[in-house]
């Protein structure tokens, strides 16, 4: 049987053209190319808002009969107008779903024969390039077994992997701080202002960590290092 691919061999410009990976749980859009990559981070509860309890003004079956006057006459703006004040109350902190953070990827060299690959049959995500006649490779899913966003990188050139790794949060309320083990732990709150006041929502905390592993393998994690808030 064929296996279904989404295949490209140019970069992805910004997260539109991202290639999406995920458990149901947590989740991550994939753009870059070569020298620059970013995973965009997301996980299902991390929600701006707070639960509270709405007003309404609507008298009910009153009010809808009066709608219904106007919209069987033919006075659709009126009717219109009416369902708005009787049915959407003044929206206060509902919230929406946010990005968590975004993991910035760089590496120290240009490469040609990008590949770019989805594959729809395990849900991997995979990049490959050569530099120089050594060919690298990058691949990330997102585990339900084990409830995590993992990635491994390899190249054919022993001491070939070297990066720097960031992480930028996407709400105002986001610290970092970098551990000794090569751990880049974080803490958030989901706020916004669009779809509430901007001081309420969900908090998060999570961690990344870079293992090595081969022999005469080199591979570098980086963050800018921060306090951690109480």
């Amino acid at each position: 049987m064929n296996e279904l691919k989404l295949w490209y061999t140019t970069a992805a410009l910004d997260w539109s053209q991202g290639l999406p990976i995920g458990n149901g749980r947590l989740g991550s859009v994939i753009y870059g190319g070569i020298e620059k990559e970013t995973w965009s981070m997301t996980e299902v509860t991390y929600w701006s808002g707070k639960t509270e309890r709405i007003e309404s003004h609507s008298r009910g079956k009153a009010d809808l009969d009066q709608m219904r006057q106007h919209f069987f006459a033919g006075d659709y703006k009126r009717g219109e107008e009416l369902a708005q004040l009787a049915l959407q109350p003044k929206k206060q902190n509902f919230g929406t779903n946010l990005q968590m953070c975004h993991l910035i990827l760089n590496v120290e060299h240009q490469g040609k024969d990008l590949q770019r690959v989805l594959n729809l049959e395990n849900a991997i995500f995979h990049i490959s390039y050569s530099v120089n006649g050594n060919n690298f490779t990058r691949e990330i899913f997102a585990s339900h077994a084990d409830d995590i966003v993992a990635s491994r990188f390899w190249s054919e050139h022993k001491g070939g992997i070297s990066f720097t790794l960031g992480m930028e949060g996407q709400t105002e309320n986001f610290t970092k701080w970098l551990a000794e083990d090569a751990t880049i732990t974080f803490e958030g709150q989901a706020t916004e202002t669009m779809h509430s006041d901007g001081k309420c929502g969900v908090f998060c905390q999570g961690m990344v960590k870079v293992v090595c592993t081969g022999r005469n393998h080199c591979c570098r994690g980086r963050s800018n290092r921060r306090k951690k808030r109480r």
